[in-house]
């Protein structure tokens, strides 16, 4: 054989094989990991949950008796990923179907997206308001790669006496987390 042939031989193992990891990457990448919802038997009330209190900051919020609240104080820098407080609910809360993590900060709402956008996602899909217990949010809908997959989350966010609060939670559970936060000096609409 040639010294050539034998080239060439190599040249289209390589090209083939580059051509398969390109392949196996970009289905990878959009393919889109949804968490499957509980059946209802599993299902635990958040009447049932456990509640987190934080009287510095003044807010409560409930959390799935499964799940422990690990703390991680930040301080007061403004800047990109200074949170003043973060709580994970869950060792791995976006990999789990009710954990969650809630940040206290000093951050606008667009400090918050521009951290989002290019950190954690490429683009916020979608947002919109909600309103619970008399507290409106700003929900973003977006889609982050956790170890092996893209999953859907949500950050809720909303500001309170000088503070912004940030809840990022998978899709699933983000109506039942919000109906369980209030502020410690409000009563809050039923």
């Amino acid at each position: 054989m040639s010294i050539p042939q034998r080239f060439g031989r190599w040249l289209i193992l390589i090209l083939a094989s580059a051509a398969i990891i390109l392949i196996s990457y970009n289905l990878s990448r959009n393919s889109r990991l949804t968490p499957l919802a509980p059946e209802s038997s599993s299902q635990i009330p958040a009447s049932t949950w456990k509640t987190y209190r934080n009287e510095e900051y003044g807010f409560e919020i409930k959390y799935h008796p499964e799940m422990t609240p690990i703390e991680f104080e930040g301080s007061e820098e403004i800047g990109q990923f200074s949170n003043l407080l973060s709580i994970q609910f869950g060792l791995a809360p976006l990999k789990n179907l009710y954990g969650y993590i809630l940040e206290v900060s000093n951050k606008s709402l667009e400090d918050y997206r521009l951290e989002l956008i290019g950190h954690y996602t490429d683009i916020i899909e979608s947002e919109e308001h909600y309103n619970s217990n008399g507290i409106l949010w700003t929900i973003m809908h977006y889609q982050q790669f956790i170890s092996t997959d893209y999953v859907s989350v949500i950050t809720a966010f909303t500001t309170h006496d000088g503070y912004s609060y940030a809840i990022t939670t998978i899709d699933y559970n983000i109506d039942q987390i919000l109906s369980t936060f209030k502020f410690n000096d409000e009563t809050n609409i039923e």
